[in-house]
């Protein structure tokens, strides 16, 4: 595994060297938003609240199994103390996959694709175990049946630093809207995905059959009084 690891850093070349970063790709469409995050464990502990510090406890570092549990029990625990809207609604993010790497293993995170392979794939370090502060965690999210093409804001919990940066990568149908740092703030709410200005096609439809009808009509009655015109002139 440690081969196929080095082997993907190489044909990828896109490996970042902020490895304490706090790092977000969002992908969404009209029925579904997915979210996946990218951050050392000190900075998950500081950012996202006591709830979230429970995902690896002090003094402990997943092992691969622990890992597969973490998906259907733990991974839930890492949004549990944040509060996560779309134009202002508030929705339920669910755990879709989380592992640990340590730092020198750190893997690319630009693309939506590249998340989800950061987030599945796990490996058990070699010989002595690091410390958990120097370990990153991937772990990705998923809500459905929303338009998640709508605003995306997350607000941490008051313990959160002001200062705490995120970089985001905002993809909306798997084209990349924007690439910008984003910091909390004294209101702890982070805008994750911006509003897409692009009209939804199930808006425009109705509209679109109502102007058809429109048209054929327009059209009917000018064929019928172009008959009676016609009409009159051959009497």
């Amino acid at each position: 595994m440690r081969v196929f690891l080095s082997l993907w850093l190489i044909i990828s070349g896109t490996v970042s060297g902020l490895a304490d970063d706090l790092r977000v790709v969002v992908n969404r469409n009209d029925t579904v938003a997915t979210l996946y995050l990218s951050m050392s464990v000190p900075t998950l502990d500081a950012a996202f609240g006591p709830t979230a510090a429970t995902v690896i406890p002090p003094g402990q570092i997943a092992t691969l199994n622990e890992m597969k549990e973490a998906v259907s029990t733990r991974a839930a625990r890492l949004l549990a103390d944040t509060t996560l809207r779309i134009d202002g609604q508030r929705v339920q993010f669910e755990p879709m996959s989380m592992v640990i790497h340590p730092k020198g293993e750190t893997l690319p995170f630009d693309t939506p694709w590249l998340a989800s392979v950061a987030a599945s794939v796990c490996t058990e370090p070699d010989g002595s175990v690091p410390s958990r502060n120097q370990m990153i965690v991937y772990a990705g999210f998923v809500t459905k049946g929303v338009d998640g093409t709508g605003e995306i804001t997350m607000e941490l919990p008051i313990t959160a630093p002001d200062d705490l940066t995120f970089q985001v990568a905002d993809y909306v149908r798997g084209i990349r809207q924007s690439l910008r740092k984003e910091t909390v703030g004294s209101l702890r709410i982070v805008t994750l995905g911006q509003g897409s200005d692009r009209p939804k096609a199930y808006a425009i439809m109705p509209f679109a059959f109502i102007a058809f009808v429109l048209l054929v009509t327009a059209l009917l009655l000018k064929r019928r009084t172009l008959r009676r015109q016609i009409f009159s002139v051959d009497n």
